[in-house]
């Protein structure tokens, strides 16, 4: 699988100009506002989460902010969206403000559970990926794929 990791300020003209069917996974900051992002019709589908940007490291600070978390849930809803798309596009969007942070988590996480390998991604210095978001999704995966005992 193939992963294209945006800002905001590029997802629209990725998707003027995309050639490839692919999936959008997307993030917004709460409180902010966005212009509306038109897919092309290579998307076959998008998911989006109103979540902050928060590392494990200032997960107290933001409790006290009320920040909006990541959550197993999303995961899980990652998951189960990718699950439904992967046999169908070799392409994985994944977008927030900067495409350095919770975009990069979750295409880390996805890449190394669809390809067995993230290092390009982990090893690029352009991005640092939401340690919680990568976290969540490869233990919920792990989950998913435990054998139950009988």
């Amino acid at each position: 699988m193939n992963f294209k990791i945006l800002g905001y300020a590029d997802i629209q003209d990725f998707e003027n100009t995309v050639k490839e069917p692919h999936i959008l996974i997307f993030f917004r900051t709460p409180s902010r506002n966005y212009q509306p992002v038109y897919t092309s019709e290579r998307c076959f589908d998008f998911l989006g989460f109103c979540v902050h940007d928060i590392h494990a490291k200032d997960t107290e600070a933001w409790q006290r902010q009320g920040g909006v978390f990541f959550t197993r849930e999303n995961a899980n809803q990652i998951l189960d969206f990718v699950d439904k798309y992967k046999n169908q596009v070799d392409l994985i969007v994944t977008q927030c403000d900067m495409g350095i942070s919770r975009s990069s988590g979750v295409a880390a996480a996805l890449s190394k559970i669809l390809n067995g390998n993230n290092d390009d991604i982990l090893n690029n210095l352009k991005f640092v990926p939401n340690d919680i978001i990568y976290k969540l999704i490869l233990e919920e995966y792990r989950k998913r794929n435990e054998i139950q005992p009988n």
